[in-house]
């Protein structure tokens, strides 16, 4: 005896033998899920390639802080949590010291709610 069975041709029997509107729900559920796969994967692809250019803008400035005799090291936040106004240097020989790189800006206004 043999044994002939093939998967597809069970499958797209099943699938005809199904009702209208349950092969249109199989088929949207079908379309979703490729469409979900493929953002998944583009937005991976974006992920990798958006690390490799934050990664090369990092290069660069290191690469712009070091041609000026100097390397940053890190940022630190200001008195009022503003980022980037005090920078971590380090000199050609690695001894780090605190640049500032900006002020805190100062709230003045002459108004009757004043304190």
């Amino acid at each position: 005896m043999q044994n002939d069975y093939n998967f597809w041709a069970d499958l797209f029997d099943t699938y005809q033998s199904l009702t209208v509107g349950l092969q249109t729900g199989w088929m949207l559920a079908l379309l979703i899920f490729a469409t979900i796969v493929t953002m998944l994967i583009f937005r991976q692809f974006d992920n990798i390639f958006d690390l490799w250019r934050r990664r090369q803008r990092r290069l660069d400035k290191r690469k712009n802080a070091s041609d000026a005799g100097y390397q940053m090291i890190n940022a630190l936040p200001g008195p009022l949590g503003d980022p980037g106004l005090y920078r971590v240097m380090a000199d050609e020989n690695g001894v780090p010291y605190l640049e500032q790189v900006g002020t805190v800006p100062q709230l003045d206004w002459d108004g009757s709610d004043k304190e």
